[in-house]
């Protein structure tokens, strides 16, 4: 009885002994949130928002500068700006360093409204002091710029290292493909507008898209014009869609010259669904078959 009591306590003994080492191998700074190992905690990036009303100027601007404070470690800066009014076209400039001459490190003029911009230095983010400037762009295409010129943005660092490449693969020297506008606004629209002297005189217009050709048709008065929105212009992807449209005038000579109530329609339904009538009354009947 006396021997299975000293074996008991023996068992009892290393048990304690065994979870005292553990624990000294484990100590407790090395686990993270609910005892994960903080080795394995994924790196997640820190986003600040930020805010403002833009000099409608071009770079440099007197809009008041951003400030942002970074530590070693990081990966990438990632700013992404909205202008409240959708057809404002901005800018967003990176500049490092502290007032009064920080330095200009890029600029950022791709989109109209939106502009997103990425810094990534080979080797890392350098510490220090960011500043981020919102202005006008130099080229606004004809399109007005209207108040208020507010704006709203976000700030981002990341940590995470970017993966190498499984090649070496050279840097194409081509027009940057257009980032797709942030869609965490809500809807937004452009107006795409003829140009002086086109499509002018429309009365009661006719409008008709035929999602084959992707070419849509606006009969005002005695011209017909083909629309070509900027998604489609060739090669895709290299205009932005909130960009002027491409306005062509296909009037056929019939139409063009003479008609009391002209009339444009879609042919949907003929085999190659590339087929719209324009009509019109005068004195005598008219009608014109255009391909678009």
């Amino acid at each position: 009885m006396k021997s299975r009591f000293s074996f008991a306590k023996w068992i009892l003994a290393f048990a304690f002994t065994l979870s005292a080492a553990i624990a000294v191998l484990l100590p407790s700074s090395s686990l993270g949130a609910r005892g994960t190992p903080a080795s394995m905690v994924a790196p997640a990036p820190q986003t600040t928002p930020f805010q403002g009303t833009y000099d409608p100027h071009v770079y440099p601007c007197a809009t008041q500068r951003h400030h942002f404070t970074l530590g070693p470690g990081q990966a990438r800066i990632v700013l992404q700006v909205n202008a409240q009014v959708p057809t404002n076209d901005l800018t967003v400039s990176l500049l490092y360093g502290s007032d009064p001459n920080p330095e200009l490190i890029t600029t950022e003029d791709t989109l109209t409204c939106c502009e997103a911009l990425t810094y990534q230095p080979s080797g890392g983010v350098p510490p220090g002091e960011y500043q981020v400037q919102i202005c006008q762009t130099p080229n606004t295409n004809g399109v007005p710029q209207n108040a208020p010129f507010d704006y709203v943005g976000t700030f981002t660092t990341d940590d995470t290292a970017a993966s190498p490449p499984a090649s070496p693969t050279p840097t194409p020297n081509s027009t940057p493909t257009a980032t797709p506008t942030p869609g965490n606004n809500g809807p937004r629209y452009y107006n795409y507008a003829p140009g002086p002297a086109v499509g002018e005189n429309s009365g009661e217009p006719s409008i008709g898209y035929n999602p084959a050709t992707k070419h849509a048709m606006y009969l005002a008065g005695l011209q017909t014009l083909r629309v070509t929105l900027p998604e489609n212009f060739l090669p895709l992807g290299v205009t932005p869609e909130a960009a002027p449209a491409r306005w062509e005038d296909v009037s056929s000579i019939v139409t063009r010259t003479r008609s009391v109530d002209p009339i444009l329609f879609t042919d949907l339904r003929s085999p190659n669904r590339r087929r719209r009538s324009i009509s019109g009354i005068a004195v005598k009947s008219e009608q014109s078959t255009q391909q678009g």
